[in-house]
């Protein structure tokens, strides 16, 4: 069975190679950008290839590579024709973008084969196994799913998801402890799967349903979609199959349900509901969503959906390397600076510099407005790294993250802590082209749980009884 997966992955394999030049020719790019493509997407494959043989599709060595394929590669030239973007970009700005891009994925993969070894000979043994795995516990899960959802409700009202939020110390705090409730719903969906125990079961569903509820009201397609697709990629982690009918699932409902209500309520909000509070948005949204009249705004118009999981990366991507060292100089360390002040809590510096690099980098290479201080336009790992050091921080920084892949993928994911894999498989999108930010934010939520699961671990508050 397993030699006849490899057989169908080697097929797949070899179609691509020849499949990839005859669509572009029929697509008609000139040469030189037929051959940037080329070379970039032979060389994502056959490390995706490679990592899936090795590993598995969930992984951080085989997902980064995927996720340059698609926003590089698929979106802007597969699904639509890189002349017609309004970046100011020509033909021959977007391929040297993607021969550097090519380049950036190579350091990444010397990164994954260079110390691959040293990593797997590393020791598993570490209290802080012991702090994750013991979410399994239905106590913890139960507190979890509690504090989470609360907290994620209130995002709604003075969390970073309010209307007309700002910085504060409680936004950030109960932003980040929403964050709980999505790890109490993995790891009870993780313990129904394994157990098939219906109290599992039923803090599923509640959690599930609180998620994806608020997920509506903060209007965003990502909050929607996500928890469902982790629950997919989490069964996966557990039984190895692909869940072809639950990933069907979802894509019909983000054409059909979830990208018409997204985009038509934010289409009347801006249009008519400029200034109103936050009650009054809610009761309003209700009324929208019993109405119906969402149902007629780009209904089933899949390409409309599918245009708009395009974030522009390539072409941002291609503006810095445009710009960087001739117009714009070299930001060098101080992305890192915003990124690491970004870990100390509000509370404690009440006044640290607003520190999101997805809207820093963007208003300095004029994707946006110098007075738009709420937009985060990603610049990707590669174009941070270019950005800040040039051609040798982008060769450097991808070394350094197919090193971090290897941790990740070795020390995480095949250790097997359920609930975790598809949270670390979603920051990779998470920080690339939803946030727009440096990794450093995802690992302060990061600690954050982990500091209240050991609170739970060594103050024994999981033996507390629930009937």
């Amino acid at each position: 069975m397993i030699s006849g997966v490899y057989n169908l992955r080697s097929v797949i394999y070899i179609l691509l190679i020849f499949a990839i030049p005859i669509f572009l020719n029929i697509k008609g790019y000139e040469y030189n950008i037929s051959i940037s493509i080329l070379s970039f997407t032979y060389v994502c494959i056959s490390i995706i290839y490679y990592s899936i043989i090795r590993f598995s599709i969930l992984t951080w060595r085989s997902g980064i590579p995927i996720f340059y394929l698609y926003y590089f590669i698929i979106q802007p030239v597969i699904l639509n024709n890189p002349k017609d973007n309004n970046w100011g970009l020509t033909i021959s700005d977007i391929s040297s973008a993607i021969y550097l891009a090519t380049l950036g994925i190579i350091s990444f993969f010397v990164g994954v084969i260079t110390t691959r070894t040293n990593i797997e000979s590393m020791s598993y043994k570490s209290n802080i196994y012991n702090i994750l795995e013991s979410v399994n516990n239905y106590k913890v899960i139960f507190i979890l799913i509690i504090v989470g959802g609360v907290s994620n409700i209130l995002t709604l009202f003075i969390g970073y998801s309010a209307e007309n939020a700002s910085a504060t110390s409680e936004a950030g705090i109960v932003s980040v402890v929403s964050f709980f409730i999505t790890i109490g719903m993995l790891s009870a969906f993780s313990n129904y799967y394994l157990t098939g125990i219906k109290k599992y079961q039923k803090l599923a569903l509640l959690s599930l349903f609180i998620v994806v509820g608020t997920g509506f009201f903060q209007n965003s397609k990502g909050a929607i979609l996500m928890p469902i697709l982790s629950i997919a990629f989490l069964k996966y982690s557990i039984d190895r199959k692909l869940p072809y009918l639950g990933i069907t699932l979802i894509f019909i409902l983000y054409i059909f349900i979830v990208y018409p209500i997204v985009s038509s309520f934010r289409y009347v909000k801006q249009t008519f509901l400029s200034g109103i509070d936050n009650i009054e948005l809610i009761k309003y949204y209700i009324n929208y969503l019993i109405s119906g009249e969402w149902f007629d705004f780009h209904i089933g118009d899949s390409s409309a959906a599918i245009n708009d999981l395009d974030r522009g990366l390539l072409y941002y991507f291609g503006v810095i390397i445009r710009d960087s060292g001739t117009y714009i100089d070299f930001m060098g360390a101080q992305t890192y600076y915003y990124a690491l002040v970004g870990l100390i809590p509000r509370f404690i510096m009440p006044d640290k510099p607003f520190e999101a690099m997805g809207n820093i980098m963007a208003q300095r290479y004029r994707v946006i407005s110098d007075y738009d201080f709420v937009t985060n336009v990603s610049p990707t790992y590669m174009g941070e790294f270019y950005g800040s050091f040039g051609i040798f921080g982008l060769i450097f920084g991808m070394f350094l993250c197919g090193y971090l892949a290897n941790y990740v993928d070795t020390l995480i994911i095949k250790r097997k802590v359920n609930w975790l894999l598809p949270i670390m498989i979603f920051a990779i999108g998470w920080q690339e082209s939803i946030i727009g930010q440096s990794i450093l934010p995802f690992l302060k939520n990061l600690i954050t749980l982990i500091l209240f699961l050991y609170l739970l671990y060594i103050t024994k508050f999981i033996k507390i009884n629930f009937k």
